[in-house]
């Protein structure tokens, strides 16, 4: 009875580590989905599939977009997710969503064995597979045709340490927001755009030089792609033109801020560092 108790014990144990180097291997090869860190999903820390708390690490996760501060409909560019960290094996996970919180765009691997796209239901991920040594994925996404507004790209990474558990993996999350645009986009230089003083902390002036007479709006958004406030919105003039902004009556408290400048033929942006 006691040979058949051990065996079975044996059994069970055996059993047991083959169910998690499974689920290890299983998550390598592609991450969950709904791991994204953005508003209504968990990451991979907080699932408890590693148990490292999400964001403690030294390192970080970088998304780079090379539309920039806007995209244009139907136009495909080029991104690059980061996780910067040390590590033996790297993964990753994304999505874009709209204000409504709707999966937008299409994504696009580029090619790269090490990166797969999957939709479930109406929400579309690109992510890892495969989990390789290398720490930077690189893939396109395509934007919709019709004006979505502001889009913001979630992302999670990982960087795992290959010891064959769930402990001592970081995992990092960041987000990126970017605005929808059919118009041109204006340099800061070719409207001559200043924000001064830059960082702010009573108030803050906008100069900018209009090459026509344009209705204007100008717009204060957070680091998350939210609407904070409409500034301005009016008629002005071709020629040189300046705003004063109190930052109280605004509602801008510290933090950083993407101001936009729009009218009916251009867009603009520049950055305001609240202290």
């Amino acid at each position: 009875m006691l040979k058949k108790t051990l065996l079975l014990t044996a059994l069970l144990c055996v059993y047991a580590i083959l169910i998690n180097n499974s689920y290890v291997y299983t998550n390598a090869f592609q991450p969950p989905l709904s791991r994204t860190g953005a508003p209504g999903e968990q990451t991979c820390s907080a699932a408890g599939c590693h148990n490292t708390p999400v964001n403690s690490g030294n390192g970080s996760l970088d998304i780079s977009f090379s539309g920039g501060d806007v995209f244009e409909a139907d136009v495909t560019y080029d991104m690059t997710v980061l996780v910067n960290d040390s590590g033996n094996k790297f993964g990753f996970e994304m999505i874009a969503l709209d204000e409504n919180g709707n999966s937008i765009g299409n994504f696009d691997s580029n090619g790269d064995p090490n990166i797969a796209v999957r939709t479930v239901s109406t929400k579309q991920y690109i992510h890892h597979k495969s989990a390789p040594s290398s720490n930077t994925f690189n893939f396109k996404w395509t934007a919709p045709s019709e004006n979505v507004g502001s889009v913001t790209f979630y992302a999670s990474g990982n960087a795992a340490n290959g010891n064959g558990s769930n402990s001592g993996d970081k995992i990092y999350t960041n987000n990126f927001s970017t605005l929808f645009t059919g118009i041109e986009k204006y340099s800061a230089e070719k409207l001559s755009l200043k924000t001064f003083p830059n960082p702010a902390t009573n108030y803050f002036n906008i100069g900018y030089q209009l090459p026509q007479t344009e209705l204007m709006t100008i717009s204060a958004y957070d680091v998350s792609g939210r609407l904070v406030k409409v500034l301005f919105e009016g008629a002005e003039n071709a020629g040189a033109q300046q705003h004063r902004f109190d930052l109280e009556e605004n509602e801008l408290t510290a933090g950083v801020y993407l101001i936009l400048l729009q009218s009916e033929t251009f867009v603009s942006s520049t950055k305001l560092f609240v202290q």
